[in-house]
C-alpha cells in the first residue's frame, strides 16, 4: 500500500510541476502576442512610419517632408482625426483599456451587490463607469433568474455607500437597463435672476428654471386649458409662479387677469398691467365682480371657437402663426386665480351669490374642457387640491400640473395622481425644505418632472411692473 501510495504522490507532483520547456514556450507566445497586440494597437503610426520609409527612399529627405507635411495637415481637418499620427492610436488604446475596465468593474459589482454570487465567473454585458458628476451602471442583456426590480433594488443600496443623490433608472429593452447616480444635485441652489426671461409668444413659453439634469427649464401655455398650482405655504409658490407670470403679464400679446381669493397683497404689484384685477374680500359685490369676469372669459371663448375659422383661416388658435392673430386683434388670453378654493366655496346667505358661485363653477369648467383650441387658459393656485377645494372635473382636466413641496401623500395624489410602480418618479413630499422653489411638474403625457425655479426678489419684480404699468 505505501508503494501505490508514492506513486499516486508522485503523479500528483508531476501534473503540478511545469517542464523547462513548456515555460519557454509560454513566455515566447505571451511575447509573441503581446508584439502582435502593440503593432495592431498602433498601426496608423507604423503606416505612417512606413509611408515616410517607402517615399524617403524613392525621393529622399523631399518625401519625408512630404509626409510631415500630411501629418501635420491631419491634425487641421476634424473630419480625418482617426488618422492622426500617434493621436488616433493612443485614444483608440485608452478607448479599449477604459471599455476592459469598465467591464471588470461592472462584474465586480454585481457580484458585490450579490445580484450573482462572488464565486460565478462568468462575464456578464455589464459596465460600470465612475464620472465627476455620476456614476453609471448598464446592464446590457438580462441576467437569468435577476429581474429589473432586484437590480434596481441593488442599485439603492449602492447609492447609500456612493453617496449619490439621487438614483435614476431607465429600461432600455430586452432585459437590458441603465442606472444613473448622481452625485450632486443641480437643484440644491436656486438661481437668483435680476430680469425676467424673455417670453416666446409663438408657444407662449417662457425659461424659468432648472431640470434636475442641470437643463434650463421652459414652461408653455401653447394648447394648454388649464394648470394646477399645489404646494405648503412657504414653498416657494409665490415666487416660482412669478417667474413665468411677469414676462407674461409684461407682453402685448397676452391679454392678464388676476383673481386673489383671499384679498391679500402678494399679486398687488400686478394691479397697474393686469387688464383686471380682483381682490375679493368676502362681500358679495366682490364676488360679482368675479362672476361677471369669468363670465366674459367664456363668452370670449365661445365666440373665438365660432368665429376662429374666418378670422385666422385656423380653427385652432395656435394652428395660426403669431402675426395673423396680431392682425385679427386675437391674444392668449391669461387668468390667474389665486386661493382658488374661495372661489369655488364662497359662503354666502344671499340666493343671487349661490347662484353666482355654481355659474363660475361651471364655466371654469367648460373653459378648462374646451379652451385649449380657442387661445384661453386658467392658471389655478391653492395650498391643496383636493375635491374639497378644487372641483375634480377641473383639476382632472388641467393638462399641466404643479405641485411644489406637500406634507402627505393624499395631498400628493390630489395634485398629480398615482405615480404607479415608477421607481423614478419624484415626489413633492420628498422636496427638502430648504429648497424653496422647487416643484414636480406632470405634463398631459403623464410623465412626472422636477424642476427649481429661479428666484426673482420681490422688489425687483415690483420695479418691472411698475415701470410697465407707468
Amino acid at each position: 500500500m505505501g508503494l501505490l501510495a508514492d506513486a499516486r504522490q508522485h503523479e500528483i507532483d508531476q501534473k503540478r510541476s511545469v517542464s523547462a520547456d513548456t515555460l519557454i514556450a509560454f513566455t515566447f507566445g505571451r511575447v509573441i502576442g503581446w508584439t502582435a497586440r502593440t503593432i495592431w494597437s498602433w498601426r496608423i503610426s507604423l503606416l505612417w512610419l512606413s509611408l515616410a520609409a517607402v517615399l524617403g527612399n524613392l525621393w529622399g529627405w523631399w518625401g519625408v517632408a512630404l509626409v510631415v507635411a500630411l501629418v501635420a495637415g491631419s491634425f487641421y481637418f476634424p473630419h480625418v482625426e482617426g488618422v492622426r499620427f500617434g493621436v488616433a492610436d493612443a485614444r483608440r488604446s485608452r478607448t479599449k483599456r477604459e471599455a476592459l475596465k469598465a467591464l471588470a468593474d461592472g462584474n465586480a459589482w454585481l457580484r458585490e451587490v450579490r445580484l450573482v454570487s462572488p464565486a460565478d465567473e462568468a462575464l456578464y454585458d455589464c459596465i460600470l463607469v465612475h464620472g465627476e458628476d455620476e456614476t453609471v451602471v448598464e446592464l446590457g442583456t438580462a441576467i437569468r433568474g435577476v429581474t429589473s426590480k432586484a437590480v434596481v433594488e441593488a442599485g439603492r443600496d449602492f447609492q447609500d455607500r456612493l453617496n449619490a443623490i439621487s438614483l435614476k433608472a431607465e429600461e432600455l429593452g430586452g432585459g437590458a437597463l441603465r442606472l444613473v447616480f448622481r452625485m450632486t444635485d443641480p437643484m440644491a441652489e436656486g438661481r437668483v435672476i435680476s430680469a425676467p426671461a424673455a417670453l416666446d409668444p409663438e408657444k407662449m413659453a417662457v425659461i424659468c428654471g432648472v431640470d434636475d439634469e442641470g437643463a434650463e427649464f421652459s414652461l408653455s401655455f401653447r394648447e394648454v386649458s388649464g394648470t394646477c398650482v399645489s404646494g405648503i405655504a412657504g414653498s416657494g409658490k409665490t415666487a416660482g409662479v412669478s417667474t413665468f407670470m411677469l414676462p407674461l403679464s409684461l407682453s402685448d400679446d397676452v391679454h392678464f387677469s388676476i383673481i386673489d381669493g383671499k384679498g391679500g397683497t402678494d399679486w398687488a404689484a400686478y394691479q397697474g398691467v393686469a387688464q383686471s384685477f380682483i381682490s375679493v374680500g368676502g362681500e358679495a359685490e366682490d364676488y360679482a365682480k368675479v362672476h361677471s369676469l369669468i363670465m366674459s372669459f367664456r363668452d370670449e371663448m365661445n365666440r373665438r371657437l365660432a368665429t376662429q375659422k374666418e378670422m385666422l383661416g385656423q380653427s385652432n388658435f395656435w394652428n395660426s402663426d403669431l402675426q395673423t392673430r396680431r392682425n385679427a386683434g386675437l391674444k392668449f388670453r391669461f387668468l390667474v386665480i389665486d386661493e382658488a378654493q374661495e372661489i369655488f366655496n364662497f359662503m354666502s346667505s344671499d340666493k343671487e351669490t349661490k347662484t353666482q358661485v355654481a355659474e363660475v363653477t361651471a364655466a371654469l369648467t367648460s373653459i378648462v374642457k374646451r379652451g385649449r383650441s380657442a387661445g384661453v387658459s386658467v392658471l389655478f393656485i391653492t395650498q391643496k387640491m383636493t375635491a374639497d377645494a378644487i372641483p375634480t372635473a377641473i383639476r382632472d382636466n388641467c393638462s399641466t400640473r404643479l405641485s411644489f413641496r406637500l406634507m402627505s401623500p393624499e395631498a400628493e395624489k390630489a395634485v398629480l395622481g398615482d405615480s404607479g410602480d415608477d421607481l423614478n418618479a419624484p415626489r413633492p413630499t420628498a422636496i427638502p425644505k430648504e429648497n424653496r422653489g422647487q416643484a414636480v411638474i406632470l405634463r398631459d403625457t403623464g410623465e412626472r418632472g422636477m424642476v427649481r425655479f429661479f428666484y426673482m426678489p420681490e422688489n425687483e419684480i415690483e420695479a418691472f411692473l411698475g415701470g410697465a404699468a407707468s
